[in-house]
């Protein structure tokens, strides 16, 4: 099991939550991939308010042709991983 902290925004206090291992590691890989190819254009890995799926941000703005639309984050997206049972 992997731990990682999970903050709630309403209350601002720190949680840990256990993760399965292949979960976190699948996470984990897919993100790597992502920051390789998009030059870090990533987030760091979250833990969703369900405490059950992890997730990412990826930005695929062009910050040297539109700095506003990028900052903005007209062309960013959510990728969760949850694991179905």
């Amino acid at each position: 099991m992997k731990k990682l902290e999970y903050i709630s925004e309403a209350t601002f206090k720190p949680e840990d939550v256990l993760f399965d291992e292949e979960h976190y590691k699948l996470t984990k890989d897919i993100h790597k991939r992502y920051e390789s190819v998009l030059l870090s254009k990533c987030s760091p890995i979250i833990v969703r308010d369900d405490k059950k799926s992890l997730c990412f941000c990826i930005n695929l703005g062009d910050k040297d042709k539109d700095r506003f639309a990028y900052e903005n984050g007209d062309n960013k997206y959510r990728i969760t991983i949850e694991k179905i049972n």
